[in-house]
Parts: structure tokens; sequence; C-alpha cells
């Protein structure tokens, strides 16, 4: 159980941080949503079961397993806002656009 209250605590200490850093870099980056609907689901269920594993004791502790976790957090994030850097520095968009979403950005 501790180790899920310290979990829980990087996890949100994690995304607090993630949303500090894209409002002081939001202005300099164009920030638009490049992760669509089953890429988001994806990496929102690989993380869980990365971080299942890891808390059940399933993994081995060494710094593979964390660095594991710390992707698993990383994928996450991006999967829970909807924006990957990587994915932006890569040119891909997974994301699909609809006629509202045309129509509210032309405004």
């Amino acid at each position: 159980m501790k180790r899920v209250k310290k979990f829980t605590r990087c996890l949100i200490s994690g995304l607090c941080s993630w949303y500090k850093v894209l409002s002081l870099f939001e202005k300099h980056i164009d920030m638009k949503k490049n992760v669509g609907g089953a890429d988001r689901w994806l990496r929102i269920g690989a993380a869980a079961a990365i971080a299942g594993l890891y808390f059940t004791n399933r993994l081995p502790k060494n710094k593979w397993s964390k660095m594991a976790l710390a992707a698993a957090g990383s994928a996450l994030t991006s999967g829970v806002v909807g924006y990957c850097p990587v994915n932006q520095a890569l040119g891909l968009n997974t994301r699909k656009e609809t006629k509202l979403g045309r129509l509210m950005h032309n405004l």
C-alpha cells in the first residue's frame, strides 16, 4: 500500500509538472493535440499494465524496471493530455480532424 501511495504522489506531481512545462512553452511551441483516440487508449493501457506489473512485484527491482515505470508515466501523461512532443518532432499525428474541430479552429 505504501508503494501505491508513493506512485500516486509521483504521478500527481509528474502531471502537475507536465502542465507547468506546457504552460511555459505553449507560446513558443505549436501545442495542438496530436494523439488520437486509439493511440490514447493504447498508451493508457500500456502504462497501467507496466505500473501494475511493477507494483505487484512481477518486475525485478532494478534500474530497467524504474526506467520502464518512468516511460509508463510519460505514456500515461501523453495519453491523458492528448499531446506528445515526440510525435510533434517526428511529424506524426494520429488524431482525426472533425468538421466541428475545423470549424472551431477557424473562428
